[in-house]
Protein backbone atom coordinates (compact mmCIF):
# COMPACT_ATOMS: atom_id res chain seq x y z
CA UNK A 1 0.00 0.00 0.00
CA UNK A 2 1.24 3.49 -0.68
CA UNK A 3 0.69 6.76 1.45
CA UNK A 4 1.09 9.91 -0.54
CA UNK A 5 -0.60 13.00 0.89
CA UNK A 6 0.43 15.56 3.39
CA UNK A 7 1.83 14.03 5.96
CA UNK A 8 -0.18 13.31 9.26
CA UNK A 9 -0.43 11.07 11.70
CA UNK A 10 -2.14 7.64 10.79
CA UNK A 11 -2.06 5.01 13.47
CA UNK A 12 -4.14 2.86 11.59
CA UNK A 13 -1.76 2.37 8.55
CA UNK A 14 1.87 2.22 10.53
CA UNK A 15 1.40 -1.60 9.75
CA UNK A 16 0.48 -1.40 6.15
CA UNK A 17 2.19 1.14 4.48
CA UNK A 18 5.30 -0.09 2.18
CA UNK A 19 6.01 2.74 0.28
CA UNK A 20 5.90 6.36 1.06
CA UNK A 21 6.65 8.81 -1.32
CA UNK A 22 6.69 13.01 0.17
CA UNK A 23 6.71 15.46 -2.61
CA UNK A 24 6.12 18.78 -0.76
CA UNK A 25 8.41 21.39 -1.53
CA UNK A 26 8.21 22.68 1.70
CA UNK A 27 9.17 19.87 4.24
CA UNK A 28 11.78 20.31 6.30
CA UNK A 29 12.32 16.85 8.07
CA UNK A 30 10.03 14.07 8.23
CA UNK A 31 7.85 13.76 11.69
CA UNK A 32 9.08 11.07 14.06
CA UNK A 33 6.43 9.17 13.80
CA UNK A 34 7.45 7.79 9.98
CA UNK A 35 9.76 5.16 12.07
CA UNK A 36 6.85 3.38 13.35
CA UNK A 37 5.66 2.06 9.64
CA UNK A 38 7.42 -1.76 10.31
CA UNK A 39 6.95 -2.74 6.68
CA UNK A 40 7.71 0.84 4.70
CA UNK A 41 10.27 -0.59 1.85
CA UNK A 42 10.44 2.51 -0.50
CA UNK A 43 11.15 6.12 0.77
CA UNK A 44 10.58 8.29 -2.14
CA UNK A 45 11.15 12.27 -1.82
CA UNK A 46 10.48 14.22 -5.49
CA UNK A 47 11.28 17.97 -5.32
CA UNK A 48 11.75 18.53 -0.85
CA UNK A 49 13.84 21.57 -2.00
CA UNK A 50 14.07 21.93 2.05
CA UNK A 51 14.30 18.09 3.02
CA UNK A 52 17.53 18.38 5.84
CA UNK A 53 16.73 15.52 7.36
CA UNK A 54 15.48 11.69 7.45
CA UNK A 55 14.53 10.27 10.76
CA UNK A 56 15.69 6.50 11.56
CA UNK A 57 13.34 4.86 9.57
CA UNK A 58 12.27 0.59 10.02
CA UNK A 59 14.94 -1.85 9.22
CA UNK A 60 12.47 -2.98 6.13
CA UNK A 61 13.21 0.14 3.79
CA UNK A 62 15.03 -1.35 0.72
CA UNK A 63 15.00 1.55 -1.88
CA UNK A 64 15.45 5.14 -0.70
CA UNK A 65 15.02 7.48 -3.95
CA UNK A 66 15.42 11.27 -3.36
CA UNK A 67 15.47 13.99 -6.40
CA UNK A 68 15.92 17.52 -6.28
CA UNK A 69 16.63 17.60 -2.13
CA UNK A 70 18.42 20.91 -2.89
CA UNK A 71 18.90 21.53 0.59
CA UNK A 72 19.74 17.71 2.17
CA UNK A 73 23.38 17.68 2.92
CA UNK A 74 23.87 14.13 4.77
CA UNK A 75 22.87 10.90 5.51
CA UNK A 76 21.70 10.13 9.23
CA UNK A 77 24.16 7.69 10.44
CA UNK A 78 21.33 4.87 10.65
CA UNK A 79 21.95 4.16 7.37
CA UNK A 80 24.89 2.11 7.44
CA UNK A 81 22.52 -0.30 9.91
CA UNK A 82 19.93 -0.81 7.24
CA UNK A 83 20.13 -4.60 6.23
CA UNK A 84 17.62 -4.36 4.00
CA UNK A 85 18.73 -1.41 1.72
CA UNK A 86 19.00 -2.68 -1.90
CA UNK A 87 19.35 0.28 -3.91
CA UNK A 88 19.86 4.55 -3.15
CA UNK A 89 18.95 6.68 -6.07
CA UNK A 90 20.11 10.14 -5.69
CA UNK A 91 20.09 12.68 -8.59
CA UNK A 92 20.25 16.99 -7.93
CA UNK A 93 20.54 16.47 -4.23
CA UNK A 94 23.00 19.69 -5.04
CA UNK A 95 24.27 20.36 -1.44
CA UNK A 96 25.04 16.51 -0.50
CA UNK A 97 28.12 16.62 0.45
CA UNK A 98 28.93 13.11 1.67
CA UNK A 99 27.62 9.63 1.90
CA UNK A 100 28.24 7.63 5.42
CA UNK A 101 29.19 4.45 5.68
CA UNK A 102 26.65 2.34 3.75
CA UNK A 103 25.34 -1.32 4.23
CA UNK A 104 26.71 -4.04 2.50
CA UNK A 105 23.24 -5.05 1.26
CA UNK A 106 23.62 -2.69 -0.82
CA UNK A 107 23.71 -3.55 -4.96
CA UNK A 108 22.45 -0.48 -6.66
CA UNK A 109 23.84 3.14 -6.21
CA UNK A 110 22.93 6.92 -8.16
CA UNK A 111 24.43 9.89 -7.39
CA UNK A 112 23.79 12.13 -10.48
CA UNK A 113 24.06 16.04 -10.41
CA UNK A 114 25.43 16.26 -7.00
CA UNK A 115 27.76 19.29 -7.48
CA UNK A 116 29.11 19.32 -3.91
CA UNK A 117 29.01 15.44 -3.06
CA UNK A 118 33.08 15.08 -2.38
CA UNK A 119 33.41 12.22 -0.21
CA UNK A 120 32.30 8.61 0.12
CA UNK A 121 32.96 7.05 3.89
CA UNK A 122 31.94 3.75 2.02
CA UNK A 123 33.69 0.74 1.11
CA UNK A 124 31.97 -1.07 -1.41
CA UNK A 125 32.05 -4.64 0.17
CA UNK A 126 28.96 -6.31 -1.07
CA UNK A 127 30.19 -8.90 -3.82
CA UNK A 128 26.82 -8.27 -5.72
CA UNK A 129 26.91 -4.69 -6.48
CA UNK A 130 25.09 -4.38 -9.73
CA UNK A 131 26.25 -0.42 -10.32
CA UNK A 132 27.67 2.80 -9.03
CA UNK A 133 26.75 5.77 -10.74
CA UNK A 134 28.12 9.09 -9.95
CA UNK A 135 27.53 11.55 -13.25
CA UNK A 136 28.13 14.98 -12.75
CA UNK A 137 29.52 14.96 -9.38
CA UNK A 138 32.45 16.41 -10.20
CA UNK A 139 33.40 17.66 -6.45
CA UNK A 140 34.68 13.63 -5.60
CA UNK A 141 38.00 13.64 -4.45
CA UNK A 142 40.43 11.65 -5.18
CA UNK A 143 40.17 8.93 -2.63
CA UNK A 144 35.86 8.49 -3.87
CA UNK A 145 37.14 8.93 -7.50
CA UNK A 146 39.94 5.52 -6.72
CA UNK A 147 37.34 4.24 -4.58
CA UNK A 148 34.23 3.82 -7.15
CA UNK A 149 36.77 2.45 -10.02
CA UNK A 150 38.91 -0.22 -8.39
CA UNK A 151 35.22 -1.65 -7.31
CA UNK A 152 33.73 -4.84 -8.95
CA UNK A 153 30.57 -4.44 -10.39
CA UNK A 154 28.25 -6.61 -12.37
CA UNK A 155 27.20 -4.25 -14.53
CA UNK A 156 28.86 -0.92 -14.24
CA UNK A 157 31.05 1.55 -12.63
CA UNK A 158 31.01 5.41 -13.41
CA UNK A 159 32.16 8.16 -12.57
CA UNK A 160 32.32 11.52 -14.41
CA UNK A 161 30.25 13.95 -16.81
Amino acid sequence: MTYSVKLKECPHAFDIITELHVDDKEIQELPPWVNRFSRLQELRFNGCKKLVSIPQISDSLMYIVAEDCESFEEFPPWISKSSHLNELVLKRCRKLVSLPHIPDSLTYIVAEDCESLERLYCSFQNPYISGLHFAKCFKLNQEARDLIIRTWTSDYAYEGS
